[in-house]
């Protein structure tokens, strides 16, 4: 009988929802013992009148990026609630695979659905590299990495935004703290993003856990200086952010 790939794996997973329990579904599948917690919680913004503006204005924009499958699903809800029909002279892209996918799923002309691409990945694409004059749309969180804007701003596009959500620090109680980190003992932590890291760390020093031996699971070579300038000793980078790519990640720590 073949072992399960992550059998015996204690995986902490810190993704906000409801990725965070998508990805725990998948990990179990294939042996992993996984708690949850969240580091990020992801809340809607109220859109402003200029904001609006750009979405009646969305004809006049040559290509949307969206950076997020959370602001995938709200510009998908701004733009259905302010357009009878969707303009259709765009192409939209998407940071990441289920970023295009929700936006291929709301019927939006998205470039290269199934690519998993990143910020510098997209900033690469032959479609993104002449832009000098086009009018460009980011719709992204509160704050974020502005790489993206200002990479297609020195090339001489336009660039306007829309910030539909902002990212928060959630709010738990010492005995979940303590549950997750302390008593749960993860021999692996998914922390996608700078953010998180930040997040689980002051939540680990709050109950005075020390987690800096255990496998930790970034998403880029930035991150990962920042996790080994907070002291965790063995980090690694996933090659991608899909689920088969990090458990790939994870059952190379078994070798």
């Amino acid at each position: 009988m073949i072992k399960p790939l992550l059998e015996g794996r204690r995986v902490l997973v810190c993704r906000p929802e409801p990725s965070a329990t998508e990805l725990a579904t998948v990990l179990e599948s294939v042996g992993a013992k996984v708690k949850r917690l969240p580091c990020i919680e992801i809340q809607r913004s109220e859109v402003s009148g200029e904001q609006k503006q750009h979405i009646y204005d969305l004809d006049q924009y040559e290509k949307v990026v969206v950076v997020s499958q959370f602001s995938a699903k709200a510009i998908a809800e701004e733009v259905d609630a302010l357009w009878p029909q969707h303009p259709t002279n765009q192409t939209w892209f998407g940071i990441g695979r289920k970023t295009s996918q929700c936006l291929e799923e709301a019927g939006f002309k998205t470039y290269n659905p199934n690519a998993d691409l990143s910020s510098e990945a997209l900033l690469s694409e032959p479609k993104l590299k002449q832009v000098k004059g086009e009018k460009i749309l980011l719709v992204k969180g509160h704050g974020g990495r502005s790489k993206l804007e200002q990479g297609l701003r020195d090339r001489g596009a336009k660039v306007h935004t829309i910030e539909l959500y902002k990212r928060v620090k959630p709010s738990y109680s010492e005995a979940i703290l303590n549950d997750a980190i302390n008593d749960f003992q993860a021999d692996s932590i998914i922390t996608l993003s700078a953010e998180t890291l930040d997040n689980f760390h002051d939540f680990a020093k709050s109950v005075s856990a020390k987690p800096k031996h255990a496998v930790l699971v970034v998403p880029s070579s930035r991150v990962a200086k920042h996790a080994t300038s907070l002291g965790y000793l063995n980090v690694r980078v996933a090659e991608q952010l899909k689920p088969i790519n990090l458990i790939k990640c994870l059952a190379r720590q078994n070798r």
